[in-house]
């Protein structure tokens, strides 16, 4: 049974939003990095539609990688008139070349590398939609319409992105993978709260369901704390320091997990910091659902929702550590504004899962089982294809008859030059209510677009790359 939308309905504790804590990496943040002038992705604010194509290159080529992402990412304003009635650019071979003779500034290097980047971006579109083409008649899909919904989300087009329903979808699903959920790659897979990186065996992803199933016939609530109107929590600033891990206790998993994170700080390169910090200060292993007043009153305040939690109570001055440790210290771990310091590692559970939802989430199964399994997965990504292949067909077996669990899948294009098209393909196919057969197609035969495909694409424009690179080396010499 493959149904449309989400509803399902989950049992949820509102228990205000405010600003949390910013999550970090395990790095010191007083780490300083010299660069020789090159051509490099300059920081700044990008709209949605910059952000899907700042990135377009990212996976080719590493001798070009740099160079590419140097783009604003913007299309000529004489775009149109060189598009035909599908949306495709008739004159991809059009090599404007460079003078060598003539002194380019750099902003004439950009515009030249933003012209190569739409002429990249149409390569791929066509030669890609020649491949997807073929399968119209066995997917039964309807060619105009096809035509229509991809010359609408044409993402290297100055397109109103706001008006793409397809676009805002995918960036929607990816903001949530990077920024909510942390996933540095794909797949990454969530059951409910439970969060996995990569693939996993069918027992252990098995396991989480499972676990889901209890936690719901225990009623075990989805704890949301952006209404409330919390605004501080009591803080002892002078009793000895003490590290209060908050988690999720209810399955033995769990503290493997746990373990597990506190042993990769271990093993990492400051190791020597981290196993001087755990010997020397006091441990409180912290059950979130049964947390004491103050620790729940700090969760509602920063609306906090991921375990597990590390959180410094009182004065860390007491902690035995030398100066450098302790800058190290002040360099891992952020100071709370109302009080105490956390440090951001790996996130295994959500208190509220329903920030994973969205209205156009395409729902394999019952819409209103109890557990939800979402799969973020990219088109190019064998991981993600295995997925598919070995483990979607489990689960289908051992929940869907009784209507127990649903699977979600969500776009995250971490390999955007040969991946972003696909997904924006399938949710075409979509709207001819065939998503789940073309999402199956694409991984069957990812081996006709994927990086190889690309790099072949890619090769055609390495002269005129290394062109472009030695005039923008003039600019420094």
């Amino acid at each position: 049974m493959v149904q449309k939308k989400k509803g399902s309905v989950k049992k949820k504790t509102n228990v205000k939003k405010n600003t949390a804590p910013k999550k970090q990496t395990p790095e010191p943040k007083n780490k300083k990095v010299t660069t020789k002038p090159k051509i490099e992705k300059k920081k700044q604010n990008v709209q949605k539609k910059d952000v899907l194509l700042i990135s377009i290159l990212s996976a080719l080529l590493v001798v070009i990688i740099v160079l590419l992402f140097a783009l604003p990412s913007t299309t000529i304003e004489d775009a149109d008139e060189k598009i035909d009635e599908n949306g495709i650019d008739d004159d991809l071979d059009d090599d404007p070349g460079l003078d060598d003779d003539v002194e380019y500034t750099e902003e004439e290097i950009y515009e030249i590398l933003e012209d190569l980047q739409y002429r990249l971006n149409q390569q791929i579109i066509q030669e890609q939609t020649d491949i997807f083409e073929g399968w119209y008649d066995e997917l039964n899909l309807d060619q105009e319409e096809m035509e229509i919904c991809i010359a609408k989300n044409n993402y290297s087009e100055d397109i109103v992105f706001e008006e793409s329903d397809i676009l805002n979808k995918i960036m929607a699903d990816m903001t949530l993978a990077r920024e909510v959920l942390g996933f540095q790659g794909t797949p990454g897979i969530m059951v409910n709260g439970y969060k996995m990186d990569g693939f996993v065996e069918y027992d252990v992803l098995k396991k989480r369901i499972d676990a889901a199933l209890e936690d719901i016939d225990n009623d075990l609530p989805l704890v949301d704390f952006s209404t409330t109107e919390q605004d501080g929590y009591d803080y002892d600033a002078e009793q000895d320091p003490v590290l209060h891990i908050i988690y999720n206790q209810e399955h033995a998993f769990t503290e493997d997990e746990l373990e597990n994170i506190i042993e990769s700080t271990l093993m990492s390169d400051y190791a020597s910091f981290f196993i001087k910090f755990f010997d020397t200060i006091e441990t409180n292993h912290v059950d979130f659902f049964d947390a004491p007043e103050h620790i729940t009153n700090l969760f509602e305040t920063y609306n906090i929702h991921h375990l597990p939690f590390f959180f410094v109570e009182g004065d860390v001055s007491k902690l035995e550590l030398t100066e450098e440790e302790q800058e190290m210290f002040y360099g891992f771990f952020q100071e709370i504004p109302n009080g105490g310091y956390t440090i951001s590692l790996k996130t295994t559970y959500l208190t509220d899962y329903t920030v994973l939802d969205h209205e156009d989430d395409y729902v394999i199964g019952d819409e209103n089982a109890q557990v939800t399994v979402y799969l973020f997965s990219d088109y190019d990504c064998g991981g993600s294809q295995k997925i598919q292949e070995e483990l979607v067909p489990k689960i289908k077996e051992d929940y869907f008859d009784d209507s127990l669990v649903n699977i979600v899948i969500k776009d995250f294009i971490v390999y955007e030059a040969q991946s972003l098209f696909p997904a924006v393909f399938v949710r075409c196919a979509e709207e001819q209510n065939k998503y789940y057969e073309t999402h199956k197609k694409l991984f069957e035969n990812r081996e006709q677009f994927g990086m190889m495909f690309v790099e072949g694409i890619m090769e055609q424009y390495m002269d005129e790359l290394e062109e472009l690179q030695r005039h923008y080396d003039k600019l420094y010499q």
